[in-house]
């Protein structure tokens, strides 16, 4: 016979829609009473075991059992009030043990009622348990299934903000390139670093199409360039070495419900002292920005550039140097999946990138036996071994020495039609074919696309359509049964993807120079709006809003 214990409790506050979100498996000894965001409800829990009755106390005031169900201390409860707690013995023959309590609900008034669930079996008992708020609408439950890897006797599953750093799926995950430099920003390079070139902050220099909304920055985030905006003051623009305003991107993300990011880190840069000094800046920053605000993070390594005779030394050292003397990955907020710290490798088997198939296996084992999750970016068509991948048969078996593949989108289609055709001749036989070789997939999903500054070509290249085309890409995502989807990306404003708050008129936009506002669709849009609808489509990946084609939210 098994003794097992649940905590019940009642809670009232005002009603928010977006409560659903941040479900996250937490030890019930790191639960601080008093901490939640709630307010607890007196008369909700056992205050008072009731009549002793042969040992036992089987009815608390108030509340009603079935089965063999019993109020008494709870072993592992919260030291809060009485901690007294359900106990249930259960046998083989016993039918479903439960208490239950009717509360009378207050006439205009919103209620959320929750309660920690504790799983009730281990290894050889499986148990799922479960809160039923049966009278609601839709009949919502919180549920903790016998099936998580992580259930035990001493789990509990509760509602809370943060997001669930041990696991990849039903996250919509982002790039941040983080690579924004400017003189006088405290970094070693002390100069403009994809903002312009030739270090001269003027239009003929400029390489980003659009503008980030800096509204909001304090003036000691901001560096002057030499455009003006319509008032004439100074066009200005942020440093990622600044703490304070990547922080402030993961506000923006915890804002809009984001889950987090994979930070870039290019490894070309990492012999120069001054840029691996600026990239572990950003990299510590990146980490602050997670713990503050409750999000996750990874490192995706990009291998562009990189020389072919040091690539897998580069990156093996610099691995040992993140996890050993930097220690990310001790992180709470570092990404985990399967278990394993999720580390991502970005370039293997374009052609145009250095690498051979033996160089990507030997990183892939190098990860793996370092006990991560490897992710590997890949070219559009790493599975037919042509176009963007290189040809050379050994490919096939090194990108199926990652656990995630992850093939590149950005640029690959324009339009909805085209994302459409591109989910049935890429996403669905690619999702097929890494499910039959035990490999999770990844698609990247992208908003539109631009790179008039830095390449010459066409403004707005890849129409964004006001967010019809990012939401028609998570669609079709979802739709094909994809359970993790990649961003493209949070801060990309060289290559027009970019996620982060942008200006969303001419006039927020320096006077020389051509950029791209956000209206330039013809629809008026706040400059969170793609945040925004990150957060529709984060939602939707979930299933905690419907599969739908056309996007929830107007502007």
């Amino acid at each position: 016979m098994l003794a097992r214990w649940l905590t019940i409790c009642g809670c009232l506050l005002w009603l928010s829609p977006r409560l659903a979100e941040g479900q996250t498996l937490q030890k019930l000894s790191s639960v601080i009473p008093g901490t939640e965001r709630t307010q607890l409800v007196y008369n909700g829990d056992f205050q008072s075991q009731g009549p002793l009755v042969n040992g036992a106390y089987p009815s608390p005031a108030g509340w009603a059992r079935v089965a063999d169900m019993f109020a008494g201390a709870g072993i592992h409860a919260v030291p809060a009030d009485e901690s007294v707690a359900g106990l249930a013995q259960v046998d083989g023959g016993a039918p479903a043990c439960m208490y239950s309590r009717a509360v009378n609900l207050l006439p205009n008034t919103d209620y959320v009622l929750s309660a920690y669930l504790w799983n009730m079996g281990d290894a050889a008992n499986h148990v799922t348990t479960a809160v039923d708020f049966n009278d609601a609408p839709q009949e919502p439950q919180l549920t903790l299934y016998c099936s998580h890897a992580n259930a035990s006797a001493q789990q509990c599953f509760r509602l809370g903000p943060e997001v669930d750093a041990s696991t990849m799926t039903h996250k919509l995950l982002m790039g941040y390139q983080g690579w924004f430099g400017c003189p006088n920003d405290g970094s070693q390079p002390n100069r403009w670093i994809h903002w312009f070139r030739n270090n001269t902050p003027a239009a003929p220099n400029a390489t980003v199409d659009f503008w980030p909304d800096i509204s909001e920055l304090d003036p000691d985030e901001l560096f002057a360039t030499n455009m003006t905006l319509t008032n004439g003051s100074p066009a200005r623009v942020y440093s990622a070495f600044t703490q304070k305003t990547v922080v402030r991107h993961f506000k923006w993300m915890k804002d809009n419900h984001l889950d987090g990011v994979f930070l870039q880190r290019f490894t070309s840069e990492l012999s120069d002292p001054a840029f691996f000094a600026l990239r572990n800046q950003v990299a510590t920053n990146v980490r602050r920005g997670a713990d503050t605000y409750g999000r996750v993070f990874a490192i995706m390594y990009d291998i562009s550039g990189q020389p072919a005779a040091t690539l897998v030394n580069t990156l093996t050292n610099d691995w040992a140097y993140l996890s050993s003397f930097m220690q990310i990955t001790n992180s709470p907020r570092y990404l985990r999946h399967k278990g394993k710290p999720v580390v991502a490798v970005w370039g293997f088997g374009f052609t145009d990138r250095p690498g051979t198939p033996q160089d990507a296996q030997t990183v892939a084992a190098f990860f793996k036996a370092a006990g991560c999750t490897v992710v590997g970016g890949v070219p559009t068509y790493w599975r037919t071994l042509n176009i963007d991948s290189q040809t050379n048969a050994a490919w096939a078996a090194a990108y199926l020495a990652f656990d995630v593949i992850s093939p590149w989108a950005v640029g690959r289609y324009g339009t909805t039609t085209g994302a459409d055709n591109f989910k049935a001749k890429r996403i669905v036989p690619d999702l097929a074919y890494t499910a039959a070789h035990n490999v999770e997939y990844m698609p990247v999903i992208f908003p539109g696309f631009s790179w008039h500054n830095l390449n010459a070509g066409p403004l707005n290249r890849i129409p964004r359509n006001s967010g019809a085309f990012y939401w028609r890409q998570a669609y079709n995502a979802i739709s094909a049964g994809c359970t993790m989807i990649y961003g493209a990306m949070f801060d990309e404003m060289d290559e027009g993807t970019a996620m982060l708050k942008l200006a969303p008129t001419a006039n927020e936009l320096p006077v020389q120079g051509t950029f791209v506002p956000l209206n330039i669709d013809g629809q008026a849009l706040p400059s969170d709006w793609y945040l925004r609808l990150a957060d529709q489509a984060s939602r939707m990946l979930r299933g905690d809003s419907p599969l739908q084609t056309s996007m929830p939210i107007a502007p």
